[in-house]
């Protein structure tokens, strides 16, 4: 009988603090997703464009300028653009 005497009542304070976490990580997630600064995705566009020519070539029939590509792509230039460290300008605060 102890044991139910202690259970919360379903829609209790703890379900509501879940949910408010719950919510919490999502927007983080969310914000995360977003938060990618312009010159990061530029940077990207660029190792894609280098990838495609790599393919493109691969389908000419290069035998030296299509691999020289697409390694330069996905070993170089794509984990350049993700691990590049981007400065942004500080934010203004009035005062």
């Amino acid at each position: 009988m102890e044991r139910n005497a202690r259970r919360e009542k379903p829609g209790g304070p703890r379900r509501a603090r879940i949910a408010k976490e719950r919510a919490a990580v999502r927007q983080a997630q969310a914000d995360a997703l977003v938060d990618l600064p312009r010159r990061r995705l530029v940077l990207l566009g660029i190792a894609c464009a280098i990838i495609v020519a790599g393919f493109i070539a691969l389908a000419a029939g290069s035998t030296t300028l299509a691999p020289l590509l697409l390694v330069g792509g996905f070993l170089v230039a794509v984990p350049y653009a993700l691990m590049k460290k981007i400065k942004t300008a500080p934010e203004k605060t009035d005062s």
